[in-house]
């Protein structure tokens, strides 16, 4: 599970919102593998729902300009993708699958066999952006030859449905309105399973007992973001292959003995919380993920008040990258983990440091995530990451630079027949910031006594150690000696 990028998004998406539309909850059957659930707020619809729009524009002229041929259909699809998220962002929507199945390959992989998913978007009834959009894509992904569109009415609203002679039998496309909602699915009667949870024929996350506690307890009523997992139903569904690796993603993310779970993203005032109700063995246990949004806590001082929400986590990132770290490698083949772990040592010997004695080993108790600075042209899901750094921050420094450092002479070998090198996109500035030279955005890293500060730009690093120096948290270590 990619923890760091979700806590990056809720920093930027979490804002106190009204809750998940009901109609959404009951939108999800209680027998579904898993769900998303979003509810958009306002500075998200007129801010960043204009730079969407903006981006999506872009990338239609590129389309127009012959920029998807000329990359191949993976960019194609990348584009479209994209040019449909601002029809969708700014509608509260819910994201479910529904059933997932793999069967063994020759070589001991997994190879999908049916996937049923629907997409379920709350526009209040106003249809028309959603359905053009489908007609644009349908315009482009289908033909007469090898493609049927089936016209299907009832209950007086009008649906279609599309199937493909070139995909799997399962791949079956349906999409239409029932209600104020618009409707969005694959596979062999998704749609329906939907239309019957809607309409009151099965159970729903709306009124399935478990679930229905579950929203209550996690605060769900002014939730933005709410996720649902039926752990049990995933292995059931998988191969023995697939199984196997799913078993040991779970393991590393400490959900392997759980039966199903729910977890709940709000926002009392600037405060982002997270809460979790997780089904262990029968008995339900409620774990908050993060330390804001319960008490007042010391790291409040750190935090910039131009900053409109920060979530703090009180876990040690050594346990947090070792675990990510985990499950990653345990998504690898055999062969290949081995090829990387020793890939890694050669280069740490390389580089002549440890990363977990050296850097990983001296890091704190907290995570702190905050969106301040904004981007200058409003570009979303960008925000500042702060880690706190227990031991020498002198270490932490000499091995970051010896890391980037190590990494940059790589960079520098050639990498064309022209002698070019790609030493020139990472760089380090006098102040010790290190960045990567990419148009509107640089990623940048820089250290400061007490803290590691990761933000979009070395000018937002530069801001935050500025105030991070001005405003010490008291739970900072001491710092180390002077090391430039």
């Amino acid at each position: 599970m990619a923890v760091t990028c979700v806590m990056v998004a809720v920093t930027t998406l979490a804002r106190p919102a009204a809750g998940i539309p009901h109609q959404l909850l009951q939108a999800v059957p209680a027998d579904a593998t898993a769900a998303l659930l979003y509810d958009p707020v306002d500075d998200f619809t007129e801010g960043n729902h204009s730079m969407l729009t903006l981006a999506a524009l872009l990338l239609e002229r590129g389309r127009e300009m012959g920029l998807a041929s000329q990359f191949g259909g993976s960019v194609g699809r990348t584009l479209d993708i994209v040019g449909s998220l601002p029809v969708v962002a700014h509608h509260p929507l819910a994201m479910v699958l529904l059933d997932i199945s793999s069967v063994p390959r020759p070589d001991g992989g997994a190879q999908l066999s049916t996937l049923t998913v629907g997409l379920v978007i709350d526009t209040n009834g106003q249809h028309d952006a959603i359905a053009q959009r489908v007609r644009f894509l349908l315009g482009i992904y289908t033909n007469n030859v090898y493609g049927r569109i089936d016209k299907i009415d009832s209950d007086g609203e009008t649906s279609y449905r599309l199937t493909d002679s070139r995909l799997p039998d399962w791949a079956v496309m349906h999409w239409g309105p029932i209600g104020n909602l618009y409707v969005l699915t694959l596979g062999t009667g998704a749609f329906d399973r939907i239309s019957a949870a809607l309409r009151g024929a099965g159970p729903s996350l709306a009124t399935d007992g478990w679930s229905v506690k579950a929203h209550r307890e996690t605060a769900g009523a002014d939730a933005s973001l709410q996720a649902y997992l039926n752990v049990t139903r995933l292995l059931s569904s998988l191969g023995a292959s697939a199984r196997k690796r799913t078993k040991d993603v779970l393991t590393s993310i400490r959900l392997r003995s759980a039966n199903r779970g729910l977890w709940s993203i709000g926002q009392d005032d600037r405060a982002v919380r997270i809460l979790s109700l997780i089904d262990i063995g029968g008995q339900d246990r409620l774990i908050p993920l993060s330390a804001s949004g319960f008490t007042d806590s010391p790291l409040d001082s750190i935090i910039p008040p131009e900053a409109d929400c920060y979530l703090i986590v009180e876990r040690r990132p050594e346990d947090l990258i070792l675990r990510v770290r985990d499950t990653y490698l345990d998504t690898l083949t055999t062969s290949t983990r081995h090829e990387l772990i020793e890939r890694w040592a050669r280069e740490e010997a390389a580089a002549g440091i440890s990363v977990r004695r050296d850097l990983i080993g001296q890091l704190g108790t907290y995570l702190v995530f905050h969106p301040y600075p904004p981007h200058p042209l409003g570009i979303p899901m960008l925000c500042t990451v702060l880690i706190e750094i227990e031991g020498s921050t002198t270490s932490v420094r000499n091995s970051l630079n010896a890391a980037l450092g190590h990494y940059r002479n790589l960079l520098a070998q050639p990498s064309d027949d022209r002698g070019r090198s790609s030493a020139s996109w990472l760089r380090r500035d006098a102040d010790g910031v290190w960045y990567i030279q990419f148009g509107l955005l640089g990623p940048a890293i820089g250290v400061t006594d007490g803290w590691i500060v990761i933000g979009y730009s070395p000018h937002a690093v530069r801001q935050n150690i500025q105030y991070l120096q001005l405003h010490r948290s008291p739970t900072a270590a001491p710092p180390g000696p002077s090391q430039p």
